[in-house]
C-alpha cells in the first residue's frame, strides 16, 4: 500500500484540512455528522469509537512518516489518546478481516481525496498561509 507522500513537517492547518476531508468520507460511511470527529469532549461509545477509526484510517492513508502527536494535534486529541486508540483499532483489525478491509477502503479513499483535488502538499501548505483556497 502506498501511502500519500508527505514532508516531515507540515503546518497545523495542512494537517486539519487533511483530517477534515478524511472525517467527512468516514461520517458518510458511518452516517455521523462530520463535527463528531473533532468535538473537544469525547461523547458516546459511538463517537469515541468513529474518532478512534478516523485515527486509523489517517495512519493507513499517510503512512508511519506522519507522527502520532501529528494525527492526534490535527483531531485536537493528546497523543498519548491517540496511540491507544490506534493500538486498540489495530488489534482489533488483526482479529477482523472485515475491520482491516474497512480501514484499507478508507484510506485509499482519503489518499484519492488528496489526489484528484489536484492539491500536492506545497500547494496545501501555501494556501494555509495565505488563508485561501483555489
Amino acid at each position: 500500500m502506498i501511502a500519500v507522500a508527505l514532508p516531515e513537517t507540515a503546518s497545523p492547518e495542512t494537517d486539519r484540512r487533511l483530517a477534515r476531508g478524511a472525517a467527512a468520507l468516514l461520517a458518510f460511511g458511518l452516517d455521523l455528522a462530520p463535527e463528531v470527529f473533532f468535538r473537544a469532549t469525547r461523547g458516546g461509545a459511538a463517537e469515541s469509537e468513529a474518532r478512534q477509526l478516523l485515527l486509523a484510517v489517517l495512519r493507513r492513508a499517510l503512512g508511519e512518516k506522519v507522527s502520532i502527536a501529528r494525527l492526534a494535534s490535527a483531531l485536537g486529541r493528546d497523543r498519548t489518546t491517540a496511540a491507544h486508540a490506534l493500538h486498540k483499532i489495530e488489534a482489533l483489525a488483526e482479529e477482523e478481516p472485515g475491520l482491516d478491509a474497512f480501514l484499507d477502503a478508507y484510506a485509499a479513499l482519503t489518499r484519492e481525496l488528496v489526489r484528484i483535488s489536484g492539491f500536492t502538499r506545497a500547494e496545501l501548505d501555501a494556501r494555509a498561509k495565505e488563508g485561501g483556497r483555489r
